[in-house]
């Protein structure tokens, strides 16, 4: 009996033992499949991480490409810009003599067969040629005019005596139309070239620039005015070869325009008659006249004086005509001088337009003058 209970006892502790060694079997399968499945996105993870770097990467280096074949493209584009401009500017520099001396020697080659020039090409260098000739014979023909004077002579002669030349400014005085008026294109070059020069030459002041020309009331060194006038008529012959530009030199620092404005404007002087209300000037232009031509006509009968400038500066002084000059012929009127009394140009349209100036004015020698003239 008792060995019986011994035995099942026995057994008892063995099946516990079984179980709990199933049970601790159980329990490490688990923890060692968790640990795999964890490794597993780990694996995966990784795997994601380095598909998406070599993404990014491959990304980047189609970028790269890109950008490098854009460099590639606008270095090209830049090179050839410069080329063209490098031979835009060897064909506007060939002057008259190098043309003709091409041709001839041409023919002065013997032996060797004369390769003709393509029509285009001949045609452009023709015109060229021709371009230049125009510009040296307007300048030869119309020599220029640089008027100079000093206010020195005005200044007491302490001044005079402590006055130093290296720190006199010069003050210049112009405009000039021109006929035809500028294209677009010419006009927003000159615009920016002006700007340009007046900059680089230490001006200060204004130019009012137009399609119908510039005016410019200007100060700075007496060299670097002079040379502003010069480089004008370097840039455009046939338009600036002729232009009477006014020098005032001498004067004091203290009368020099703090900086340089150039003004993008319609008319030169603002009277309200721009496009196609501005009369043309080769068919309805005065006759320019001399100071000492200007004084003789001054003192000649049937004759009006007006003074086109605002009444403010009429009224501080004026040229007042001899009431019985060396050209009044008896029984015939001495000359007049007129005062529009304007406050602004814009007025002096309608002031020419009055039936009692017409009248005035009817068969009459008309002068006129205004400032810096």
């Amino acid at each position: 009996m008792k060995d019986e209970k011994k035995r099942k006892r026995k057994e008892e502790r063995k099946a516990r033992k079984k179980k709990l060694k199933l049970e601790a079997g159980e329990s490490v399968a688990i923890e060692q499949t968790e640990e795999e499945d964890d490794k597993n996105n780990q694996d995966d993870l990784t795997e994601k991480a380095t598909s998406h770097t070599k993404e990014v990467e491959s990304v980047v280096q189609q970028s790269k490409k890109k950008k490098d074949k854009k460099d590639k493209s606008k270095k090209k584009d830049k090179k050839k810009k410069k080329e063209k401009k490098k031979k835009k500017e060897k064909e506007r520099i060939v002057s008259p003599e190098e043309s003709s001396s091409d041709t001839s020697s041409s023919d002065n080659n013997d032996g060797e067969e004369k390769v003709p020039l393509p029509e285009s090409k001949s045609k452009k260098r023709q015109a060229l040629a021709q371009q230049k000739e125009n510009e040296h014979k307007a300048l030869t023909s119309k020599p220029s005019r640089i008027v100079e004077s000093s206010a020195i002579e005005f200044y007491d002669q302490q001044i005079k005596q402590t006055k130093s030349n290296d720190a006199a400014i010069t003050l210049l005085l112009f405009y000039q139309y021109v006929e035809p008026v500028w294209d677009e294109k010419t006009y927003t070059f000159m615009l920016t070239r002006l700007q340009k020069i007046g900059t680089d030459l230490q001006l200060t002041g204004r130019m009012r620039v137009a399609r119908e020309g510039v005016n410019c009331t200007l100060t700075g060194s007496h060299d670097s005015i002079v040379e502003y006038c010069q480089t004008l008529q370097r840039l455009r012959p046939t338009e600036f070869a002729s232009t009477e530009f006014k020098l005032t030199s001498d004067l004091p620092q203290a009368q020099k325009f703090p900086n340089l404005k150039v003004f993008k404007v319609v008319e030169l002087v603002h009277y309200g008659l721009e496009g196609a209300k501005a009369p043309p000037i080769a068919k309805f232009s005065g006759t320019h006249l001399e100071p000492k031509d200007y004084h003789k006509k001054l003192g000649e009968s049937n004759t009006v004086v007006i003074d086109v400038r605002n009444h403010y500066e009429a009224a501080i002084g004026r040229f007042v005509p001899p009431p019985e000059g060396e050209g009044v012929k008896e029984g015939e009127a001495p000359p007049k001088w007129l005062d529009p009394k304007m406050r602004k140009s814009t007025e002096f349209p309608a002031w020419l337009d009055r039936p009692d100036i017409k009248e005035e004015m009817k068969g009459k020698q008309v002068l006129m003058y205004c400032t810096g003239t």
